[in-house]
């Protein structure tokens, strides 16, 4: 593995800057073992994602758990509506204005781009997040240098989900948990669940349920 790591790490000035960062690890059996619901009545999806990432860390940290994933979350984006008028007004056309900031190596990396009319859809896995930083982004374009909140606006918003979860008629986020194949399916059913007691009351405006308990049935 570290072997694998180095040759990575050697070999990562020559990636492209837009491609997802490559990972190795380990192979490590994994087993079904229970999933925990999310959700609420007032607290927002942003609530929702950060109180998740937080509760996996705490569970990741258990003896015998192979991985936790997260469904019915979203990854930030950045979303630039271009100004038609002031790009007209500085005498820039609007293809030369996206390719511009399409282009915009400094702020690495841009990232995944969509382009729906006047819009474009910038993903924030890897790169900044704060919209005033790409506002002062500073674009090139016919030998005139701009601002790119002079001829856009800048807003960050989360993505649409890529996965869709609810429970009891609710949306949800869910934590998916799997054990390692030596892991108790008994023990860390039971220990999840205090764990989930626990939260309740440091959540209170959190919905906490766990179902798919594969430990039940194993009983």
């Amino acid at each position: 593995l570290s072997k694998v790591k180095d040759a990575i790490a050697a070999n990562r000035q020559y990636l492209p800057a837009d491609m997802t960062e490559p990972v190795a690890t380990l192979l490590t059996r994994k087993r079904d073992l229970l999933s925990i619901s999310l959700s609420s009545e007032t607290v927002t999806r942003d609530g929702l994602i950060a109180a998740a990432k937080a509760i996996k860390s705490r569970i990741m940290h258990m003896p015998d758990i192979a991985e936790v994933k997260i469904f019915g979350d979203s990854d930030e984006e950045i979303l630039v509506r271009i100004d038609t008028k002031a790009a007209g007004a500085y005498g820039i056309s609007q293809k030369r204005l996206l390719n511009a900031i399409s282009n915009l190596s400094y702020i690495y990396p841009v990232g995944n781009i969509e382009q729906p009319g006047n819009y474009l859809f910038l993903s924030t896995v890897h790169g900044r997040h704060d919209e005033k930083a790409w506002r002062e982004a500073r674009l090139r374009i016919d030998g005139k240098m701009i601002r790119l909140g002079d001829v856009a606006q800048v807003t960050r918003k989360l993505a649409q989900t890529a996965t869709l979860s609810s429970f009891n008629a609710r949306d949800n986020v869910t934590l998916k948990v799997y054990k390692s194949a030596d892991g108790d399916a008994i023990r860390l059913s039971k220990q999840l669940r205090e764990l989930v007691e626990t939260l309740r009351k440091e959540y209170p405006d959190l919905i906490l349920d766990i179902y798919h308990d594969s430990s039940i049935p194993i009983k």
